[in-house]
């Protein structure tokens, strides 16, 4: 993966799934969403973005390429030539998994959606005068300490505190005396309705440009936040925990199997299909594609479980966000391309409308129920 175009799915990974190869070019066919029919292509060219890990000093690509190089492509080879020994193994597997479901474009442009879909919600339940006016009209004493504890335990933040507090304290009058003096001021200059109007104008500005970030800033910021997670931590050892618990085996197929760009599907107990990710101690079962006629699986508990899920090349085109591919061209698989994408995500509308209405119902709880003072 060295260089700037960085396989955001391992090239020995795809390599189970070649269509031909000559020497060292590897082809396969490519399925891409929204194209009418799939593509012979080499796999320098599959499933690839430019400086998707980094670049410079924020850069994992060189650590990704050494932890493939040496474990997780030998560790594949190993299982396809049937010469793994699961049991021993078990924590090598765990830890394949774990990576693989942390590095994919999946998992960052779903972070992306959901930090907008978050932000849009937050910037409509504040852009509301009246929610804001209630907030602080019953905002208990508790919070406003709180806040002054902040500042009166930092003053480096506002140099001049340093002196006035000295000052202060050659009057007899503690920081806890100060506190207590504000609080009161504040809480009685939040009960004025004129006076409160002020205070909402510029709490409604404030928090409009807060959750009104321009979509490229968000980008950039998640791609950065993953590729310091990635350098923190390849295979996050919580991750590896769950999945060392797991039982490992490989399954022949008799069909054509696809490999997409999620490439470990999850089974939860909550959920009849199979999803591209999910908490990992929700996870039951999990089916990771490793060659055209080959898929890993890990079951939980000893669980009983399909050896091949029904229907799950679709499920895998379903969870793939953009492209999957194959080891041969056909009318069947190229009717799979307009399923792409359609179960790519990390949470569902639903979900994250559910999360933005429980904030919102806190929030009234806040203005209308009844507010202790401490």
């Amino acid at each position: 993966m060295a260089g700037k175009r960085h396989h955001i799915i391992p090239r020995f990974l795809q390599k189970g799934f070649a269509s031909q190869i000559d020497g060292e070019t590897i082809s396969t066919w490519q399925y891409r969403k929204n194209t009418d029919a799939p593509k012979e292509i080499s796999t320098k060219d599959t499933i690839v973005s430019e400086h998707f890990y980094g670049k410079g000093e924020l850069n994992a690509d060189d650590l990704i390429t050494e932890l493939e190089r040496t474990k997780l492509s030998p560790l594949i080879d190993s299982i396809r030539q049937g010469k793994c020994d699961f049991a021993s193994r078990t924590g090598d597997i765990a830890e394949l998994i774990a990576h693989l479901s942390i590095r994919s474009k999946l998992v960052r442009k779903g972070f992306e959606k959901l930090s907008h879909q978050f932000l849009d919600g937050m910037k409509d339940i504040f852009d509301d005068p009246t929610t804001v006016d209630g907030m602080l009209k019953a905002a208990p004493a508790s919070f406003i300490e709180e806040q002054f504890d902040n500042v009166l335990s930092d003053p480096k933040y506002v140099p001049q505190l340093d002196g006035a507090l000295a000052i202060l304290e050659t009057m007899g009058l503690t920081k806890d005396d100060l506190k207590s003096l504000a609080t009161g001021m504040v809480q009685h200059h939040l009960q004025n309705p004129e006076m409160r109007k002020e205070a909402v104008d510029q709490v409604t500005n404030v928090l409009g440009t807060v959750f009104d970030l321009p979509q490229n800033t968000v980008s950039k910021s998640i791609k950065e936040g993953h590729i310091k997670s990635l350098i923190a931590n390849l295979a996050p050892r919580p991750r590896v925990e769950v999945f060392e618990s797991f039982t490992w085996s490989v399954k022949t197929l008799d069909f054509s199997l696809i490999l997409g760009d999620a490439p470990c599907l999850f089974r939860t107990e909550e959920s009849d299909e199979l999803l591209p990710s999910c908490e990992p101690k929700k996870a039951v079962a999990v089916y990771l594609p490793i060659s055209s006629n080959q898929l890993l699986v890990g079951v939980l508990n000893l669980r009983v479980f399909e050896d091949s899920p029904s229907n799950l090349n679709d499920s895998i085109a379903r969870c793939s966000y953009e492209q999957f591919i194959a080891t041969v061209s056909s009318r069947e698989l190229a009717y799979l391309i307009s399923s792409i994408g359609a179960n790519a995500h990390l949470a569902s509308e639903s979900e994250i409308d559910s999360e933005i209405d429980e904030i919102r119902q806190n929030i009234n709880d806040l203005v209308y129920g009844e507010h202790p003072e401490a």
